[in-house]
């Protein structure tokens, strides 16, 4: 994860953050998510990259309700 130098957009119930540098100054190309109500971070890189999911579905909470994208 990004120690420094990051973007970061923040909603009432999440933040997302990309990119950044690391602890060795090298950069990080990687897309992360915080969900405030359950403190867990969802890490989202292989979307940013174009890679195919490997599970079945993907569950984004957003505005308090639960909407799940599937994908084959």
């Amino acid at each position: 994860m990004a120690s420094y130098m990051h973007g970061a957009v923040t909603t009432d119930e999440l933040m997302v953050v990309v990119g950044g540098l690391g602890a060795s100054g090298d950069s990080v190309s990687q897309l992360t998510v915080f969900q405030y109500h359950c403190r867990h971070w969802i890490d989202l890189t292989h979307l940013a990259h174009g890679q195919s999911v490997t599970h079945s579905s993907l569950t984004h909470v957003t505005s308090g309700q639960s909407v799940t994208h599937s994908h084959t």
